[in-house]
């Protein structure tokens, strides 16, 4: 029986795992911190469109811990910014099959290097950890994804790991160009630093707008083949959003950072990756440049989510 190895049982990691668990899979949650203990000592606390339950998969605190089998499958699902410290561990494991659940495009070429196989998987959940061992998913469905071999094909693994998820309420399509369905993403989740950053009153759509357009430009000059934003818009548009407790999703995966004032965000991986894009070119990056040292000050700061004006994030 495959054995589902979460590695970072955050929001979208204990979502997946959580309903993985819940139907039945052999599922383990590598964590950290209050959350991990809290995971361990009380369940996962899982509440969705099916209501609130605790769930008690296995989990362990520290990774050097970890055992693997060949048939295990690991779900990546840290932040970008943990995943080489991820591989490390994971490199020193018999870790054979690894799926990059994470936002960006550089965690895959990562996995990849350890010379196993890799499944890219864009994820689209409105899921949210803000306290330690409750995760909450806005939606119905629980999230759409999307799922390739890495970076091109498909193969009997994606269809059955495609196949599981669907059952456990993600439905996921396999594509045979995931990198296309990530680079997409990518696209979208450079709004991610706005939504957190900007002041609540303020309306950052034009922050967005250009930080997409600098991208666009980068991803020209570089010949990368993009599924193009509005589709991945009108895929995220597929989801039936709703309350929890009367409460709507306060905001993305960053928003989410800020909001924990965790030590560190993934902007890096997100506009940083642009701004890296655009040195290679010398095309220059000034909005996605502006929006990653807002985020690190924004970090270092411990200033949470809204803390700048508008005006604020332009160059």
């Amino acid at each position: 029986m495959t054995r589902f190895v979460v590695f970072g049982a955050g929001a979208i990691g204990a979502a997946i795992g959580g309903r993985l668990f819940e139907r039945g899979a052999d599922v383990l949650f590598v964590a950290r911190g209050d959350h991990g203990r809290a995971l361990r000592e009380g369940g996962l606390v899982l509440v969705d469109a099916d209501g609130a339950r605790t769930l008690a998969p296995k989990v362990i605190l520290d990774p050097a811990q970890l055992e693997l089998e060949r048939q295990d499958v690991v779900f990546l699902a840290v932040k970008s910014q943990h995943t080489d410290h991820a591989l490390r561990v994971l490199a020193e494991k018999a870790v054979s099959t690894i799926v990059c659940a994470q936002n960006g495009v550089a965690n895959e070429p990562k996995a990849a290097s350890l010379g196993v196989r890799v499944y890219g998987m864009m994820v689209f959940s409105p899921a949210t950890r803000l306290v330690p061992g409750r995760v909450e998913v806005f939606s119905k469905p629980l999230g759409l994804n999307r799922l390739g071999a890495w970076p091109r094909g498909r193969d009997s693994l994606s269809g059955l790991l495609s196949e599981r998820l669907g059952e456990a309420g993600f439905p996921t399509e396999e594509t045979d160009r995931i990198d296309s369905w990530k680079y997409g993403k990518l696209l979208s989740n450079l709004g991610n630093a706005v939504q957190a950053l900007c002041r609540p009153a303020d309306d950052g759509s034009k922050v967005v707008e250009w930080a997409v357009a600098e991208a666009e430009r980068c991803y020209a000059g570089l010949g990368i083949e993009s599924v193009p934003l509005e589709r991945i818009r009108e895929l995220a548009s597929r989801l039936t959003l709703i309350a929890i407790d009367g409460r709507v999703r306060g905001g993305g995966s960053t928003w989410q950072s800020l909001e924990r004032r965790s030590p560190s965000i993934e902007t890096d991986f997100l506009n940083g990756e642009i701004v890296r894009m655009g040195e290679s070119l010398g095309i220059e990056t000034p909005v996605n440049r502006r929006l990653v040292e807002l985020s690190r000050i924004a970090v270092e700061g411990g200033l949470g989510p809204g803390c700048f004006s508008v005006a604020e994030l332009m160059p």
